[in-house]
Order: structure tokens, then sequence, then C-alpha cells
């Protein structure tokens, strides 16, 4: 029996994925994916839910040591394309309210 390696772009997404997949995740199962955004502060991080929620996301403020950030949660394939999207969409939401979308990683 043969196995493909499956191919990724060369990039960071691409990249992340590329490690997951080598370590053995399934990625023909749904998995739950966090996308972290940084916020300068919690009045900045109350604006940028309340945006989201507008868009239709739900997302949740947490602070750790004084740093704010908020996780937005989706149950997904890992497809590249589509990480790629909802990070975009996430900069387009955040980024004028003060926030920066700050990559993703598998619900443990």
């Amino acid at each position: 029996m043969l196995f493909f390696k499956k191919k990724f772009p060369n990039d960071e997404v691409g990249n992340a994925l590329s490690n997951l997949y080598n370590s053995g995740v399934n990625f023909k199962v749904k998995q739950t994916v966090h996308f972290f955004i940084n916020v300068n502060d919690k009045d900045c991080g109350f604006k940028i839910l309340e945006s989201l929620k507008q868009k239709g996301l739900e997302g949740k403020l947490v602070e750790n040591n004084k740093i704010y950030k908020i996780i937005y949660s989706k149950h997904m394939l890992l497809e590249y394309e589509e990480l790629v999207n909802i990070q975009s969409i996430l900069n387009k939401i955040s980024n004028p309210l003060g926030g920066l979308s700050d990559f993703w990683e598998l619900k443990k």
C-alpha cells in the first residue's frame, strides 16, 4: 500500500497544518479550532466581541496577567483556505478596533 504525503503551502498556516498532519491528526474529522485575537485592553475586547456578534460570530474575552485575548472557536475540517479566510475575517473585524488576529490552535 502506498501512502502519499499531503502537501500544504509554504507559509505559516501551511507549515502548521503540515506539522499536524505529520503528527497523525486526522484531517477527515472535524476538529475544534481556537482562533486568537490580541486586544489592547478590556474595553477594546468588548468592542471587538460586539462586532463579532454582529457578524454572527461568538467569542470569549480572557485575561491572563493583564494581557487580554479573544478566543473564537469553530468546529471545522482543517482546510488551509478556510483557516486563512477565518483569520482574514477576524483581522478585518478586529484591526480597526485595536485588535490583531494571532493565529490558531487545536482544542486540547
